[in-house]
């Protein structure tokens, strides 16, 4: 079992895994990094977007894109009112114009990336007003999920240098549902 085939199968449990499962923090953090900056509507493209959980964390004033390898994942993003791309982020990323959202978020989906920086490249390209990004620190803790996802390796991208930052912290992102142990990820963000 690759990724893809990982989330294929999580795909009707995921939204319940996030929020209690995995305790996943990544949602309160951008919403209050959102409230932070006064972020209150805009086209959203939301990379490697899984289930849309952002668009019920964030809003109405918004609308969505999404991109993810999972067809299956992307169905609830569709309930949730985005418009969709399936397949590769980095492929469907390079064939987006300059400027074309007003925001551009991958949240919790870097550590499944080998490009980190190309991502965040295209990221800033892409966005008009603000990039976002949570690039998880793959510790041995977290390496021991490659053994939930076989066929997979994971990257950590939370020590590269994203340059100047609007915003730059680390935080407690989610439970490693192997080991009980919370997993710290890094809050990027950049308003243009």
């Amino acid at each position: 079992m690759d990724a893809h085939e990982y989330y294929e199968k999580m795909a009707d449990e995921y939204d319940a895994k996030t929020t209690s499962g995995f305790d996943a923090e990544f949602m309160p953090n951008v919403v209050a990094l959102f409230k932070k900056h006064n972020i209150t509507e805009g086209a959203i493209l939301d990379v490697m977007c899984g289930t849309g959980l952002l668009a019920d964390n964030l809003g109405k004033n918004f609308s969505y894109t999404g991109i993810d390898l999972s067809g299956k994942m992307l169905v609830h993003a569709v309930s949730r009112g985005y418009t969709i791309h399936e397949g590769d982020a980095l492929s469907i990323l390079k064939k987006i114009p300059d400027n074309s959202f007003d925001h551009v978020l991958c949240i919790g989906g870097m550590l499944w990336i080998a490009e980190g920086m190309e991502l965040w490249q295209h990221m800033l390209r892409i966005a008009r007003k603000s990039i976002t990004a949570t690039p998880e620190a793959v510790t041995p803790i977290v390496k021991a999920m490659e053994s939930l996802v076989p066929n997979t390796k994971l990257h950590d991208h939370s020590n590269l240098d994203y340059g100047k930052l609007t915003d730059d912290y680390m935080f407690s992102a989610w439970t490693n549902p192997k080991t009980g142990i919370r997993v710290q990820a890094r809050m990027i963000f950049l308003q243009k």
